[in-house]
Parts: structure tokens; C-alpha cells; sequence
């Protein structure tokens, strides 16, 4: 499991929870203790995002989750524009498309706002409405719900309720992790609901994922790849994995390589 979605686990466990002993976190990422005081040590000195004590870690402030969001958005900024690029080819205009809350997606909607003047855009995530402010002709429907601060993104039953009212034509998700025994999984305990809505009413499902979210398993289950048309990626995805994954009858779309790679 890389760095970035250990310490993701870690927070958001510590929201929960607000407190947790190291052995708890080994587990949770399935890592030694000595990675966990690395991991532990390493978000302490990024602003405060916890607070280590004797044996484990306390949740510190809510600004800690903010902050890990703000690092999201700006992580793997190239892969997750080339991947968005594929995405013209996928949609077309005048569809209903569901686009739930993660930093992929913001890049998306970014790439939807500037190709397609006359989609219908259901979402949750704020960070995906402000896109479409400047993209007036195409519409905006915000289901009702719970305000996360620091996802930036509306959740709860009856956000869920409102998205399954909806019959979409294309659903685009944003996940944390993939893997064939698990299929999709993310750490975003209020995301879980809203994905599985815009899964369960949509006439195609993608999955966005930049390279390095295949072979991770995070702590909740989505669904299972057969329930994915596709999942889009970048370039960097390595050969043996995207084979791998297409002779499990899994379809990738994925950017040629550059030459030379």
C-alpha cells in the first residue's frame, strides 16, 4: 500500500475513533509497527493532523482531514489529466452524468465542463460544482444532504435517496483503491452510499483511477469489478498489471504509452 493512502486510512480512522494503539493501525494498513511510527511521526509534523502519544495516536483537529484533502488535489496532477483526456470519447452530450466526490474527479468534471456544453451533472462534491459555475449551459443537480467539511462534499440517507431518483446515463467514480479480490474499495466512510446510488441507476458505470490505486485494498467495499464496464486509467499502468487485469475479464481503458517506454 503506498504512503499517501496509509496516512488517508490513518485520519480518517482517527476521526471515527479518535484514538487508536499502534497495533490497531499495523492492522488497519497491514503494516509493522515501525511503518506506523513513521507514518504517525510523519503526519504529526505536516501542520498537527495528529497527535502522537505512548502506544498509538489521538485525532487532533478537524483541520488535519482538510489538509490531507488539499494534498489529494494536488498528488499525480499529470496522471489524472491524462486520464480525464479519455473521457471525450465516453460521454456525449445531452446525457445524464453522475460524478461522486474525490480529486480524480475534479479533474474530470474540469475536462466535461471544457468539451460538452449540455450535460446534466448530478453530484455531490462542491469541488465538482464550482467547475461547472463557469460552464453555464450545461446543468447541475445537487442532491440534498449532510455538509463533510473536509471532503467538501454533501452525504446521508437522503442525499443517497435523491441520486437513486435519478435514471443516469453515465456513472464516473472516483475510488481508492482496485484490486481483483476485492474489486473496488475506498477509505471515505460517508462516500460509500452516494457511489453505490450513482452505481445502482446507471446505464454505464466508470471507474477513475490513476495508476497507482491498482493492486491497494482500502478498509470499505464498493462492489466487484463485474459490476464496472470499465475503469479509466493513465499511461503509467504497468503492462503485466493491465494484463493481469484484462485476462480476468476486466476492460481498461488506458492512453498508448509514449514511445520509447
Amino acid at each position: 500500500m503506498i504512503k499517501q493512502k496509509r496516512l488517508d486510512n490513518i485520519l480518517n480512522y482517527l476521526a471515527q475513533n479518535k484514538a487508536a494503539t499502534l497495533s490497531e493501525l499495523a492492522k488497519l494498513n497491514g503494516v509493522s509497527l515501525d511503518t506506523v511510527r513513521n507514518d504517525l511521526a510523519e503526519l504529526e509534523r505536516g501542520g498537527g493532523m495528529v497527535k502522537r502519544v505512548h502506544g498509538g495516536a489521538v485525532y487532533h483537529s478537524d483541520d488535519s482531514r482538510r489538509q490531507v484533502f488539499r494534498l489529494r488535489n494536488v498528488a499525480r496532477i499529470e496522471e489524472k489529466t491524462e486520464l480525464a483526456t479519455l473521457i471525450d470519447d465516453l460521454v456525449a452530450d445531452g446525457q445524464a452524468v453522475a460524478i461522486n466526490n474525490g480529486t480524480t474527479n475534479v479533474v474530470v468534471a474540469k475536462r466535461l465542463a471544457k468539451t460538452f456544453t449540455r450535460l446534466t451533472i448530478v453530484t455531490n462534491s462542491l469541488s465538482v460544482v464550482q467547475v461547472f459555475t463557469l460552464a453555464q449551459t450545461n446543468s447541475v443537480i445537487i442532491p440534498g444532504g449532510a455538509l463533510d467539511h473536509s471532503e467538501n462534499c454533501l452525504y446521508g440517507g437522503h442525499c443517497e435517496e435523491e441520486i437513486s431518483s435519478y435514471n443516469i446515463d453515465t456513472a464516473i467514480i472516483a475510488a481508492n483503491a482496485i484490486s481483483l479480490e476485492k474489486g473496488i474499495t475506498d477509505f471515505r466512510l460517508h462516500e460509500e452510499g452516494i457511489i453505490k446510488a450513482m452505481l445502482k441507476n446507471a446505464k454505464t458505470r466508470y471507474v477513475v483511477a490513476d495508476s497507482s490505486k491498482f493492486d491497494s485494498v482500502s478498509f470499505i467495499n464498493i462492489c466487484s469489478l463485474d459490476q464496472i464496464d470499465a475503469i479509466i486509467t493513465d499511461s503509467k499502468l504497468e503492462d503485466e498489471v493491465y494484463q493481469r487485469y484484462t485476462e480476468s475479464g476486466v476492460r481498461i481503458i488506458r492512453p498508448k504509452k509514449p514511445e520509447g517506454n
